[in-house]
Parts: structure tokens; sequence; C-alpha cells
């Protein structure tokens, strides 16, 4: 009868540690990042009476007679699955799904929990602040942080200043149209020169600089001019400035005026001011007649200024069936034109340089310029003194004073600025945003040129593109392109750049190499050139301009048959001051700054274990390792398959309803077995009155 008494003790022992385990949990109902427990029972060591035995011949085996001695809590085991997500709305919050715990540190000593009412202290230190606990993870330096590294404490001061940072790298995004449309007829315009009309009584004079004053000794100008009743050939002015707008006569004949290009006439002229200057003039005809007093005329002339050949915009022509291509002249011309011939090649020169005239009715017409050739060419392949050019005429560059008309397989629009060709794309714009060393911004265009050829009546696209700095669809791969610009102190910026020619395969993806050994460009350089007019070491010669290097990148560009969609996104940036921190579902904490940029600051560490269970409660919401938790793994939220939730807590994860009922199962326990204790107490009792 003793047993059942201490039977029953132990029953009433395992259910008070029961009672005192739903105590705790519900106390904890409202406990940040707390995890419930429960009690689980098993039977003690229990007495034989007899063993058990074997069955032999005619009797059966029996099994073992035991009386069991009572109850003990076989263990207190952490319910570790995830409570409830409470919005708080403070951003330093953070609240954990899934398997993994926050790592805190005090006094050297390593702690974890769930409770992630984090926030940052006066120093900028992410702490627990309730007890001061520093929270653990990964500190960026200069927005790079190393998830390799060891775990620190997490420091991020407010009001902190992030450096300006010059460009260094631009990467070109998403996609150019593989339909771009191509153009197909040019009309407008003026090719590889220029040429104005300025009638004097117009106002170009004061809007079109150069126009309506011819400088003196600058280079030799063809200006169609009457003098008198006679047409003749302004071929270059000798002395002092001649102003168009100024009504001018003839004051002297100097030399005798012909119509040969080799015996040019001289002659005086003064405008109404009194004003004179010499000039060389040359006859369109046999006619000449000019005596002074005669007026000279320009109302109705065109000026042809400097030539705008180059090697940019070479002009391409044949003599006699043989191609040829002209990278200068020394003075502009009107091209293509009919009746130019070929006068004198100089194959001496390095590179080959020739003459050509124009002739109307058989007759040369005063016009005639020096052509610089692309390269020196052999004798046996110079061109034909007498032969005719042929010019291809194949670019065309828009002014506002001569529009161009651009015709494609799809509109026509009428441009005032760029050059065009045929079968090439308009020049499609986009802007990159370069900062320099002192976090200025510079945006510099860049232009995309979809290359094509002609197929019969139509054109077929090659799958390039060029790349440049200059809205110019005639530029060709490793030109030099600029652009030219001032800062805000009106100091010049030039920014060059060899033309790219990026290139795409049939799926619309960009090629890095061809087996016909071909290399297209993948990336470009953009070099800036700061002017800042400043002089050198002895005070006089100008200082050596700053350059800067930017790498363009075209490496994430896509050629689909959808809409352009390219832009580009720069690194460098502005000074800045932090004003914001924020934290995402991986625990990556950035930082918003006054200039717009955001940067990485740091990266909230996570542990995982083997056994979360198996950690020891230390008090405050705080676990350590113990011998059955395993050491813990840390690394980032993502890496883990742990969710971080800002701006939230993670609730208690305790079931108030389950408790209750965990309750009232338990004080039935506890009831049952007070009974056991009374009852084995009157047997006991009355065992004891049989005596009497």
């Amino acid at each position: 009868m003793m047993r059942s008494l201490f039977s029953g003790l132990s029953g009433l022992k395992g259910h008070q540690s029961r009672m005192d385990v739903v105590g705790n949990n519900i106390s904890n109902v409202n406990t940040t990042g707390f995890k419930s427990s429960r009690v689980t029972f098993a039977d003690m060591l229990s007495q034989n009476l007899k063993g058990a035995s074997s069955g032999r011949g005619n009797v059966g085996g029996t099994n073992p007679k035991q009386i069991g001695l009572g109850t003990n809590v076989a263990s207190t085991d952490l319910i570790f699955k995830d409570g409830s997500i409470l919005t708080t709305g403070k951003n330093t919050d953070l609240a954990l799904s899934g398997d993994g715990m926050f790592v805190v540190q005090k006094n050297g000593h390593t702690y974890y929990t769930r409770d992630g009412a984090f926030e940052f202290d006066a120093a900028g230190n992410y702490v627990l602040p309730g007890s001061g606990h520093f929270v653990q993870g990964c500190q960026a330096v200069n927005g790079v942080i190393d998830t390799t590294g060891a775990v620190g404490n997490i420091q991020i001061a407010k009001g902190q200043v992030m450096e300006a940072q010059p460009t260094t790298k631009v990467d070109f995004l998403y996609n150019l149209d593989a339909s771009t449309p191509m153009v197909k007829e040019l009309t407008g315009g003026r090719l590889y020169e220029t040429v104005t009309k300025v009638p004097k009584t117009e106002t170009q004079w004061e809007e079109v600089p150069g126009v309506g004053i011819l400088p003196e000794r600058e280079s030799r100008y063809n200006l169609n001019v009457k003098i008198g009743d006679d047409d003749y050939i302004l071929h270059n002015v000798m002395n002092n400035d001649i102003d168009l707008s100024k009504n001018c006569t003839v004051q002297s004949i100097n030399r005798t005026i012909t119509d040969d290009l080799d015996t040019t006439g001289t002659l005086t002229l003064v405008d109404e001011n009194g004003n004179t200057s010499h000039i060389v003039i040359i006859a369109k005809n046999s006619n000449i007649n000019i005596k002074a007093g005669d007026i000279f005329n320009a109302d109705t002339s065109y000026l042809r200024l400097q030539s705008t050949v180059n090697k940019k915009s070479p002009l391409e022509f044949s003599v006699n069936g043989v191609n040829y291509k002209a990278v200068g002249m020394d003075h502009s011309v009107e091209i293509p034109g009919e009746g130019w011939y070929v006068t004198a090649v100089d194959d001496r020169s390095n590179p080959t340089r020739m003459t050509i005239v124009q002739y109307q009715n058989g007759q040369p017409d005063g016009c005639s310029v020096v052509i610089t050739l692309d390269d020196k060419i052999d004798s046996s392949k110079l061109p034909a003194v007498g032969g005719k050019l042929e010019f291809k005429g194949n670019a065309i560059t828009a002014t506002h004073l001569k529009p161009v008309t651009v015709t494609t397989w799809e509109d026509v629009v009428t441009v005032t600025d760029g050059t065009y060709k045929y079968y090439n794309s308009k020049p499609i714009e986009t802007t990159v945003d370069i900062y320099d060393s002192l976090g200025n911004l510079h945006k510099v265009p860049v232009y995309f040129v979809r290359e094509g050829e002609q197929d019969g009546e139509g054109v077929k696209s090659v799958n390039k593109w060029l790349v440049s700095l200059e809205k110019n669809a005639a530029v060709q791969k490793g030109d030099i392109t600029t652009y030219e610009f001032l800062d805000a102190d009106g100091n010049k910026i030039t920014a060059t750049m060899p033309t790219a020619e990026i290139q795409f395969d049939s799926s619309g993806n960009l090629v890095t190499s061809t087996e016909s050994g071909e290399t297209p460009d993948i990336s470009g350089l953009i070099t800036l050139n700061y002017t800042s007019g400043a002089t050198g070491t002895d005070g006089v010669t100008p200082a050596e301009p700053t350059v800067q290097n930017v790498i363009v990148d075209f490496a994430d560009l896509t050629q689909f048959a959808s809409n352009t969609t390219v832009s580009s996104e720069s690194d460098g940036n502005v000074a800045g001051t932090l004003k914001e921190i924020q934290i995402d579902n991986s625990g990556m904490m950035t930082g918003i700054y006054t200039n717009d940029e955001h940067r990485p600051e740091g990266q909230v560490a996570i542990a995982h274990f083997t056994n979360f269970t198996g950690l020891t409660k230390t008090g405050t919401s705080l676990f350590q390792e113990s011998e059955n938790s395993g050491v813990a793994v840390l690394d980032a939220a993502e890496n883990m398959g742990v969710t971080v939730t800002p701006g939230a807590l993670e609730m208690s994860n305790v079931d108030i309803a389950a408790e209750f009922a965990d309750m009232i199962v338990t004080q039935r326990g506890f009831q049952s077995n007070s009974k056991i204790i009374m009852v084995g107490d009157e047997m006991i009792e009355t065992a004891v009155n049989m005596k009497r």
C-alpha cells in the first residue's frame, strides 16, 4: 500500500512541473519571439514480483509480474515553430520566419534570439535596447559587403557622409529593336561640305557667324559675284576683311583679270565707310569689262566655307570605274556636282593629293579644289588626268539652313542636324550620366546606328550597330568621335570615344567572337578631358587637362524585334549625407543618402542549428549553444531559407486555447493523483484499525 502513496506523490510532482510549464507559457503569451514548451511524462522503474517464463511441455509461457512505482518528467521540449508576425512600422524592428535566429553579443559572449526589437544607439550601433547586446552581422566598406569574413558589430553612424566618386563604368541595358527602319532616300542638306546662300538683304549676316564677313587670309573661297554687268568668282581675300553686308565699289584694278585659273587678277574694293579690301577674282567667261566705280554685288551668291571632308566623313568617288576615297580638301566646293575632272595628281606626296576642276559647257568655270586621298597610291593605280569624277553620295549632313528629308521604309522626317547614310538607320540618341572626381554630373549623348546594306530594291541587316558620341550614321568602326561642352564654370570639357561596332547573332544575343576571326566590340571607352583654365608650375603654360576614362559595357544588350528600350546605368555619385536606413527581407541594410544614392551598409547575420530544441535558455529571450544543439552556422538569411520581415516583430507562438485545455488536463491529473494518496491513506488507516 505504501507504493501507491509514492506513485501518487510522483504524479503530483510531475503534474506540478507540467503546470509550471503551462504557467510559463501563458505568462509569456505576449513576449516577443517567445517559444513555448511542453512536458512529457514517462513511468518510473517497475518492481518485479515475478519474472517471465517460457513455455515447456504442456505448460505455456507466463508474463512478468510488475508493479509500477509512479511517473517521472521525461522532458520539457521547446516548440520551435514560427509565431505570428506583428507589424510595428518601426523600420529597425525585424521578424524572422523559418529556422534561424539573430546573433547578439555582450561582454565577449555570444547569444541567439528571435527577439528582433532592435534599434540604433547614439553611436550608431545596432543593438537590443533593453539589454545593450550588439547585433552581429557583416559591416559594409564603401558599399561592399564581404559575407565570407567574420561577423561583428554593425555600426552605421547617423549623418555619415558618402564621398563623391567619379564614374568609371557605364552599363547599357535592355533592347535594340531588330526591326529599326533603314534609310532608303536622302534629299536636301549638304554633302561633305559647307555651302550657304548669303543674300545681303536677309538677316543671315548677323545670325550666321562668318557669313557676313570674309576674314582676311583665313582660307580660299569661291564666291559668285557680279561686278558691273558681268559675273566673276571671288577666289581669295588678300588683306583686310570684306563686309558683304555693306555696299562696295571697285577702287582700282591691280592686276589683269582673266578667266585662267593660273593667272588670277587682283583689285581693290572700297565700302560705303571708306574701308578697303584687296581681293583675287577670276572671270567666268572671256567678257571682262571692269572699271573703277563699278558696283560689287553679292546679292545672290553662294559662299563656300571650310570643307567638312575628313576621315570621319570621307568623300567617295570613282574615276574610270576605279573607286577612291578623299579624306581632306583645301577648301570647300559644291559636291556632288556635274563636270568635275582630274587636272593634276601629285604622286610624290604622302598621302596622295590631286587637283580637280569643274567644267561647264566644256570650259572650266573657275572652281577648283585640291583633295587628299586616304593613302599614298601606287603609280599604276593613280587617277588618270582628264578623268571624270563620279560621286557615290551615300551620306548627307543636315543643318538648320539646309535641312535634310530622311525617308525610311516606315516614315519620312525632316531633320536639321546630324549626318545620315543610305541603308543605315537614323541615329538613336541615349544619354549617359558621368560624374567627375568632384561629383559634378555631366550628361554625354551616345548614339546607336543600325547598319545595313542594299539588297536588290530593299535593304538587309547585318546585325551590327555602330556606337559613337556623334549624331553621324556614316561613322566607321574605330573612328574617334567627339562631344564638347562647358561645365558650370565655363571650362571646356571634351569627351572622345572610338566608334564601337557591336554584333548580334540570329537569336538576338550579343556576339563576343566569330569563327571568321572578326572581333566585335563588347565594350567601348569614353575619355573626358577637363580643361580648368589654370596654368602650370611656370605660371604661363596652361596646365595639363585632367583625364577621366569611363568603360562602356554592352554585354547586357539584346536585339529582338520589339521596341528599343536601351538605357544606361553608371557608377559614381555626388557627395551625400545618410538620411535613412532601409532593411530588406534578406537582412540587407541599405543607406539612403541625400544625393538619392542607395548603398549597402550592413548585412544582419542569421544562425542555424542542427537541433534548435537543444539550445539553453539564459533569460531575456536569449539562448546559448549546448552540447546537444550543435554549432551555430552563420550566413545571410537568403542563404538559410529564412525570411526577414522589416518593420515587424515575431509574436509568441503560445497557443492560449491549447494551453488552457492543457491546464485543465493537468489539473485533473493532479486531482486524480491526490485522490490516490487520500485513498491509500484511508486503506492504511483501515489496516491499522484491524489490530484494535
